[in-house]
């Protein structure tokens, strides 16, 4: 089926006109910028659906359970954090799945990641500088244990899968961060099992750089060598923070 319509701007839409006296006021772009038309979402529903997404939640009762789980080894945060989780019907988050996430991304072919998809090559590319460091300091320590052995240590030889490395907190903070901003996390909660750690953690995860006016950039503090970051001018991320 086919519509053929004849569309035309309602004067709502229209700016305001200024008279002559506010013209040559020294307000003139105060009041010129408030006779605008006052859009919501202006830019569309595609680049306004976390607004959209909230809005729907908000105006339908629909509030999700945030909850962080924190205590010691062993005092009982994973058992009470599966009883909450069951009984609020929401994802449970914690480190073990972050870090399952890390290498479901060193198992993807290229191909299955998008043009978009910098973060996933990001962690890839840290995980491979991380396995190569690990075969350095086993080639290290292999030379200096190396008494009569005629053998050599052959890289080619090790599993680089199997090995054990750390991966970096601030991987662990974005991928924390992409699992709260998720559609279920985001509409129905979640509950997270002893992570963040710490204060510091919690800060990486919690705050975000402030909306800036168009055409303006924040201004990240310079830190020295070995100077923690003080989230200056940052503010608390109210969609994710439990």
């Amino acid at each position: 089926m086919t519509i053929n319509l004849k569309m035309k701007a309602s004067d709502a839409f229209k700016a305001i006109p200024l008279t002559p006296e506010q013209e040559e006021s020294e307000e003139a772009d105060d009041i010129r910028k408030k006779n605008e038309f006052q859009w919501h979402t202006q830019k569309g529903i595609i680049k306004k659906v976390d607004v959209l997404n909230a809005e729907f939640n908000l105006f339908r009762g629909l509030n999700p359970v945030k909850i962080l789980i924190t205590g010691p080894p062993a005092s009982g945060k994973t058992f009470y954090t599966d009883l909450l989780a069951k009984y609020y019907n929401i994802p449970k988050v914690n480190v073990a799945m972050l870090l399952n996430e890390v290498w479901r991304f060193t198992k993807m072919d290229e191909e299955a990641i998008g043009e978009g998809d910098d973060f996933i090559r990001e962690v890839r590319e840290k995980v491979e500088e991380l396995r190569d460091k690990e075969i350095e300091r086993m080639q290290e320590e292999y030379d200096a244990q190396k008494k009569d052995s005629d053998e050599d240590f052959d890289p080619e030889s090790i599993n680089r899968e199997t090995l054990k490395i750390r991966i970096p907190e601030d991987i662990l903070y974005k991928l924390l961060k992409t699992h709260l901003n998720h559609n279920d996390c985001r509409n129905r909660g979640y509950i997270l099992d002893g992570y963040p750690r710490s204060f510091k953690d919690a800060q990486h995860c919690f705050l975000r750089t402030p909306d800036m006016p168009e055409g303006e950039e924040f201004e990240e503090e310079e830190l020295e060598e070995g100077q923690e970051k003080t989230f200056k001018g940052y503010i608390v991320d109210t969609k994710i923070i439990p």
